[in-house]
């Protein structure tokens, strides 16, 4: 299905905007997501997030993105991509019971949100829901130094390849 590794961290760094958001992030999942769709059958994935702000910004960004809205009409005629993104794009938890072949799952997040990262840390439950959503592959895109020392994320980093993220990375 993809050249790339079944799990991997994609070390995107930024500043946040909106709470927890972090533009650059989001930049780089909707590259992402367009690459990963292109040799998908179906879309057949999930994009979740620990903070609702995060989610929220990323249904905006989804749904405003042209090359989106083209490869879902032209590829995934049977699907709209608001559908899509109303049942695929949500927090952790929206997902809890279900699965998809690929997760994305994007921290957000700057040192100026460091209560937010702490509160994300705090039981293994986020991370470890976040993790078995993905049947075939999980990869994380976040700013990989900021939260690789917090609790349980530092078991993600040492166990995920890490790539710093950059067009000619994919």
């Amino acid at each position: 299905m993809h050249a790339r590794p079944i799990s991997l961290w994609w070390d995107v760094r930024g500043h946040t905007t909106d709470r927890q958001y972090v533009p650059k992030q989001a930049e780089s999942l909707l590259d992402l997501l367009i690459q990963t769709f292109g040799s998908m059958p179906h879309p057949d994935l999930y994009i979740s997030s620990p903070f609702k702000e995060v989610i929220a910004q990323l249904q905006r960004q989804l749904m405003a993105s042209q090359e989106l809205k083209e490869l879902f009409k032209q590829k995934f005629i049977d699907t709209a991509l608001h559908s899509w993104i109303r049942q695929s794009v949500g927090t952790v938890h929206t997902f809890q019971g279900k699965q998809a072949a690929v997760v994305f799952f994007v921290l957000g997040a700057d040192k100026s949100t460091l209560p937010a990262i702490e509160w994300a840390s705090r039981k293994p439950n986020l991370l470890n829901v976040a993790v078995t959503r993905g049947q075939s592959r999980f990869y994380i895109i976040g700013d990989y130094a900021l939260w690789k020392n917090w609790p349980h994320f530092e078991i993600a980093a040492k166990k995920r390849k890490t790539v710093m993220y950059s067009k000619t990375s994919r």
